[in-house]
Protein backbone atom coordinates (compact mmCIF):
# COMPACT_ATOMS: atom_id res chain seq x y z
CA UNK A 1 0.00 0.00 0.00
CA UNK A 2 2.81 2.30 0.64
CA UNK A 3 4.56 2.15 -2.76
CA UNK A 4 1.31 2.36 -4.22
CA UNK A 5 1.10 5.80 -2.24
CA UNK A 6 3.91 7.20 -3.80
CA UNK A 7 2.51 7.20 -7.37
CA UNK A 8 -1.00 9.56 -5.67
CA UNK A 9 -1.35 13.16 -6.61
CA UNK A 10 -0.90 15.22 -3.73
CA UNK A 11 -4.32 15.13 -2.13
CA UNK A 12 -4.87 11.42 -2.74
CA UNK A 13 -1.22 11.14 -1.49
CA UNK A 14 -2.55 12.90 2.15
CA UNK A 15 -5.79 11.21 2.33
CA UNK A 16 -3.71 7.72 2.10
CA UNK A 17 -0.77 8.42 4.17
CA UNK A 18 -3.09 9.39 6.76
CA UNK A 19 -5.60 6.12 6.20
CA UNK A 20 -1.83 3.79 6.22
CA UNK A 21 -0.57 5.55 9.74
CA UNK A 22 -3.82 5.15 11.64
CA UNK A 23 -3.88 1.45 10.17
CA UNK A 24 -0.11 1.40 11.37
CA UNK A 25 -0.70 2.23 14.81
CA UNK A 26 -4.29 -0.21 15.13
CA UNK A 27 -2.66 -3.57 14.04
CA UNK A 28 -0.46 -5.54 16.20
CA UNK A 29 2.72 -6.21 14.89
CA UNK A 30 5.71 -7.28 16.14
CA UNK A 31 8.69 -3.89 16.22
CA UNK A 32 10.59 -5.70 13.59
CA UNK A 33 7.79 -5.40 10.91
CA UNK A 34 6.82 -2.06 12.51
CA UNK A 35 10.04 -0.70 11.72
CA UNK A 36 10.64 -2.28 7.89
CA UNK A 37 6.73 -0.49 7.65
CA UNK A 38 8.38 2.55 8.75
CA UNK A 39 10.84 2.11 6.96
CA UNK A 40 8.60 2.01 3.51
CA UNK A 41 6.46 4.68 4.90
CA UNK A 42 9.66 6.97 5.48
CA UNK A 43 10.37 8.62 1.44
CA UNK A 44 6.69 9.54 1.49
CA UNK A 45 6.68 11.29 5.01
CA UNK A 46 8.99 13.67 3.12
CA UNK A 47 6.80 14.13 0.56
CA UNK A 48 3.69 14.74 2.61
CA UNK A 49 5.33 17.04 4.65
CA UNK A 50 6.22 19.17 1.88
CA UNK A 51 2.46 18.92 0.49
CA UNK A 52 1.26 20.23 3.79
CA UNK A 53 3.77 23.09 3.75
CA UNK A 54 2.37 24.06 0.51
CA UNK A 55 -1.26 23.96 1.54
CA UNK A 56 -0.79 26.12 4.88
CA UNK A 57 1.31 28.90 2.65
CA UNK A 58 -1.27 28.57 0.06
CA UNK A 59 -3.88 28.95 3.43
CA UNK A 60 -1.86 31.78 4.81
CA UNK A 61 -1.98 34.04 2.11
CA UNK A 62 -6.06 33.50 1.19
CA UNK A 63 -6.27 34.34 5.56
CA UNK A 64 -3.55 36.96 5.03
CA UNK A 65 -6.26 38.74 2.53
CA UNK A 66 -9.60 38.39 4.53
CA UNK A 67 -7.26 39.89 7.28
CA UNK A 68 -6.95 42.81 5.33
CA UNK A 69 -10.72 43.24 3.99
CA UNK A 70 -11.60 43.34 8.02
CA UNK A 71 -8.47 46.10 8.41
CA UNK A 72 -9.90 48.10 5.73
CA UNK A 73 -13.76 47.67 7.27
CA UNK A 74 -12.61 48.28 10.29
CA UNK A 75 -13.21 51.65 12.63
CA UNK A 76 -12.54 52.09 16.89
CA UNK A 77 -9.92 50.99 19.12
CA UNK A 78 -11.63 47.12 19.34
CA UNK A 79 -11.84 45.15 16.16
CA UNK A 80 -13.35 41.46 17.34
CA UNK A 81 -13.56 39.34 13.75
CA UNK A 82 -13.83 35.92 12.46
CA UNK A 83 -11.35 34.59 10.18
CA UNK A 84 -11.49 30.97 8.47
CA UNK A 85 -8.48 29.22 9.59
CA UNK A 86 -7.87 27.68 13.07
CA UNK A 87 -4.07 27.50 12.54
CA UNK A 88 -2.00 29.41 15.01
CA UNK A 89 0.73 30.78 12.73
CA UNK A 90 -2.59 31.65 9.80
CA UNK A 91 -3.93 33.79 13.03
CA UNK A 92 -0.87 35.76 13.85
CA UNK A 93 0.13 36.29 9.96
CA UNK A 94 -3.45 37.99 10.13
CA UNK A 95 -3.49 39.86 13.69
CA UNK A 96 -0.13 41.23 12.30
CA UNK A 97 -1.73 42.24 8.47
CA UNK A 98 -4.92 43.88 11.04
CA UNK A 99 -2.51 45.71 13.32
CA UNK A 100 -0.49 47.48 10.09
CA UNK A 101 -3.72 49.43 10.12
CA UNK A 102 -4.82 49.43 13.13
CA UNK A 103 -1.74 49.82 15.65
CA UNK A 104 -3.46 50.99 18.26
CA UNK A 105 -6.55 49.17 18.40
CA UNK A 106 -6.96 45.76 20.51
CA UNK A 107 -7.80 43.29 18.22
CA UNK A 108 -9.16 39.56 18.81
CA UNK A 109 -9.29 37.09 15.76
CA UNK A 110 -11.80 34.05 16.05
CA UNK A 111 -10.47 31.22 13.82
CA UNK A 112 -12.78 28.67 13.05
CA UNK A 113 -12.97 25.09 12.19
CA UNK A 114 -16.80 23.65 11.62
CA UNK A 115 -15.05 20.27 10.59
CA UNK A 116 -13.04 19.72 13.55
CA UNK A 117 -15.32 21.32 15.45
CA UNK A 118 -12.73 23.97 16.90
CA UNK A 119 -12.29 27.38 17.43
CA UNK A 120 -8.80 29.69 18.10
CA UNK A 121 -8.47 32.47 19.64
CA UNK A 122 -5.94 34.90 19.42
CA UNK A 123 -5.71 38.63 21.28
CA UNK A 124 -3.14 41.51 21.47
CA UNK A 125 -3.82 44.53 23.27
CA UNK A 126 -1.87 48.06 22.88
CA UNK A 127 0.14 49.29 25.81
CA UNK A 128 -2.52 52.45 25.76
CA UNK A 129 -5.40 49.99 26.26
CA UNK A 130 -3.89 47.97 28.59
CA UNK A 131 -3.17 51.03 31.21
CA UNK A 132 -6.99 51.59 30.00
CA UNK A 133 -8.05 48.41 32.18
CA UNK A 134 -8.09 45.47 28.82
CA UNK A 135 -6.33 42.70 29.43
CA UNK A 136 -5.96 40.51 26.41
CA UNK A 137 -5.62 37.06 28.59
CA UNK A 138 -8.56 37.97 30.60
CA UNK A 139 -10.50 39.06 27.18
CA UNK A 140 -10.34 36.43 25.77
CA UNK A 141 -11.23 33.85 28.57
CA UNK A 142 -14.59 35.85 27.70
CA UNK A 143 -15.63 34.42 23.95
CA UNK A 144 -13.72 31.04 24.90
CA UNK A 145 -16.46 30.37 27.58
CA UNK A 146 -18.86 30.65 24.96
CA UNK A 147 -17.23 28.20 22.92
CA UNK A 148 -16.69 25.52 25.28
CA UNK A 149 -12.84 26.29 25.25
CA UNK A 150 -10.54 28.21 27.85
CA UNK A 151 -7.80 30.41 27.46
CA UNK A 152 -5.70 33.15 28.76
CA UNK A 153 -2.16 35.02 28.50
CA UNK A 154 -0.28 38.01 29.36
CA UNK A 155 -1.45 41.81 29.10
CA UNK A 156 -0.48 42.31 25.88
CA UNK A 157 -1.25 39.19 23.80
CA UNK A 158 -3.47 35.98 24.74
CA UNK A 159 -4.71 33.09 23.26
CA UNK A 160 -7.98 30.78 23.81
CA UNK A 161 -9.35 28.05 22.08
CA UNK A 162 -12.96 25.99 22.22
CA UNK A 163 -14.79 23.00 20.73
CA UNK A 164 -18.34 25.05 20.08
CA UNK A 165 -17.75 26.72 16.53
CA UNK A 166 -21.44 27.37 15.78
CA UNK A 167 -21.14 29.67 19.39
CA UNK A 168 -18.65 32.23 17.57
CA UNK A 169 -21.17 35.18 16.58
CA UNK A 170 -22.28 35.20 20.15
CA UNK A 171 -18.49 35.10 21.24
CA UNK A 172 -17.89 37.50 19.01
CA UNK A 173 -20.80 39.23 20.43
CA UNK A 174 -19.76 39.10 24.24
CA UNK A 175 -16.02 40.22 23.27
CA UNK A 176 -16.82 43.16 21.97
CA UNK A 177 -18.62 44.13 24.65
CA UNK A 178 -16.65 43.04 27.33
CA UNK A 179 -13.85 45.63 25.89
CA UNK A 180 -16.27 48.55 25.09
CA UNK A 181 -17.67 48.23 28.80
CA UNK A 182 -13.51 47.48 30.12
CA UNK A 183 -12.48 50.64 28.09
CA UNK A 184 -15.71 52.98 28.76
Amino acid sequence: RARAASALEDEPLLEEFTAITELLDELTVSAAARHRINGLLEPLRGRVKAVRKGRQAESRVGVVDEARRIASEASGPVIVDQIESTDRDNLMAAMDAIRSKHGEAAVMLLGVDAEEARVSIVARVPELLVSRGLKAGDWVREPAKICGGSGGGRADMAQAGGKQPDRVPEAISAARSYAEKTLS
